[in-house]
Order: structure tokens, then C-alpha cells, then sequence
């Protein structure tokens, strides 16, 4: 989802994640929006959990739950082995060729938090930058976020 609201600075493509437990705050994604361009983000991923169509032959219940199994994307809340939910991340972030990765949680969200750690290391290891933070559900000031990602976009700019 791309907030158009303005115009971030050329260069600045990020991937945001870490939507789970619930929508981050309005007034921060148009904050990240003055200083990234979102390329692609977890944000009602459930619209898009599917990603690839469900045949109509057969029996309608079994393919369903074998598209949730195998052609689902990944979340804190699915525990499959085969698919880690960090090499998705990496993968979706090359796909959607974004510089760099916001990961956010909501603070009181185990399995979001849970996952920024994973996602911190596998980002790491791949080479890609990535500001890590979190947001509680009732949040109004930005102020020191904002300050956070503006100099995180700077160093990619200029760094």
C-alpha cells in the first residue's frame, strides 16, 4: 500500500514489514511516507495470502486447505518448516527491488517481536539495510521515529 501523500526523496524504495498484529498508526505510515517510497509492505496481507489461484475441480474444502499449506505466504502466525518465513522476506524484498526493509511490530505483539529478531539477522546476513522499530497501537507522536528514519535514509543516501 502507497500512501501518496508526497513525493519522498529519489532512491529511498523500502519494504515495510511487520503488520501482524494489527495496522500500524495512520499518522506513522505517512510519516515513513515522507522519507520512503513503499514498495511493497505486509499490511493486509490477508487479501493476499493466496498467491496462487485455488483450482475449482475437486473436493473445494481440501483445496483450499492445501492452497493455505502450499501457496500461502508466510506470517508469525503460519509455522512451516519448508518455508522460512525470513528467506520469504529476502525474497520479497529483492522481488519488489527495495533497498532496504522497515521492520515494525506492535509492542505488545509476541510473535512480531519474535520475528524482528529473525528478520534482523537474515537481512544482515543477505547485506541489506533495514531500520528496525516499533509502535504501540495508540501512539500520536512521531517525533523521535521520524528522527530515526530520516537519518537511516540519509545514510543510505549519503553513507
Amino acid at each position: 500500500m502507497r500512501i501518496p501523500l508526497c513525493e519522498p526523496l529519489p532512491g529511498c524504495e523500502k519494504l515495510h514489514e511487520g503488520g501482524f498484529c494489527e495496522q500500524p498508526p495512520l499518522d506513522m505510515l505517512e510519516m515513513m511516507n515522507r522519507y520512503c517510497y513503499i514498495v511493497d509492505d505486509d499490511l493486509l496481507i490477508g487479501l493476499r495470502w493466496i498467491q496462487e489461484d485455488i483450482p475449482i475441480e475437486g473436493d473445494p474444502l481440501l483445496n483450499l486447505a492445501n492452497a493455505y499449506i502450499e501457496q500461502s505466504s508466510y506470517s508469525p502466525v503460519q509455522h512451516d518448516q519448508r518455508k522460512p518465513k525470513e528467506n520469504m522476506l529476502i525474497e520479497r524484498t529483492k522481488n519488489a527491488n527495495a533497498e532496504a526493509v522497515i521492520v515494525a511490530a506492535a509492542k505488545m505483539c509476541e510473535p512480531g517481536l519474535e520475528e524482528q529478531v529473525a528478520y534482523s539477522l537474515a537481512l544482515e546476513k543477505a547485506g541489506i539495510p533495514h531500520f528496525v522499530n516499533e509502535f504501540e497501537e495508540n501512539m500520536t507522536s512521531f517525533d523521535q521515529l521520524e528522527i530515526q528514519l530520516e537519518t537511516f535514509v540519509e545514510n543510505l543516501l549519503f553513507g
